[in-house]
């Protein structure tokens, strides 16, 4: 019962604050560290 209905987790995921991942782990930290 304490998961949240997909319509409230839609409704709450902003994809704008979601970043790009790369595969490469090395990179992908890195590109993450420029922002």
């Amino acid at each position: 019962d304490k998961t949240p209905l997909r319509e409230a987790v839609d409704a709450a995921y902003d994809s704008s604050r979601e970043r790009i991942r790369i595969a490469d782990y090395r990179l992908d930290t890195a590109v993450a560290s420029l922002k």
